[in-house]
């Protein structure tokens, strides 16, 4: 059991010194993209191209790539043993390469365009159907 313990520390060690230097060089501007740009349904990728350091799968591949953040820290997962596949990294990394931005707006875009995708709106939550039924308060 002691061995996992130093794996967990060597990793955490290796994904902060990567998040760091990525850190470093890198300007994350949320606001220079439109928002129109970004929520466009057709910047969803069906057809995925590994970006990042590896082509492994799982939350520590992930952390590894630098997808964590305060808001959604990854190495809370790993230090509890989650073995789950991880998140949908190719696609959340084309989106932070592409519109520059940070992991958790990368995050954020690519929800909203599958919200939009499935005729849902990003910002209430409720279907654009026309024919949709909605109680309300």
């Amino acid at each position: 059991m002691d061995y996992l313990y130093w794996i967990t520390v060597l990793l955490t060690l290796l994904g902060l010194y990567y998040i760091f230097s990525l850190l470093a060089r890198k300007n994350h501007s949320y606001s220079s993209v439109s928002r129109n740009s970004r929520l466009q349904t057709n910047n969803i990728s069906s057809q995925r191209q590994p970006i990042g350091l590896g082509y492994g799968s799982g939350f520590v591949q992930d952390y590894l790539d630098g997808l964590s953040s305060e808001t959604f820290d990854v190495g809370i997962n790993i230090g509890k043993g989650d073995d789950r596949v991880g998140l949908d990294s190719d696609e959340i990394k084309m989106i932070m390469k592409d519109e520059k931005v940070s992991f958790d707006s990368a995050r954020l875009i690519r929800q909203q365009r599958i919200m939009l995708k499935n005729n849902i709106d990003p910002n209430t939550g409720l279907p654009l159907d026309p024919k949709a039924f909605v109680f309300s308060s």
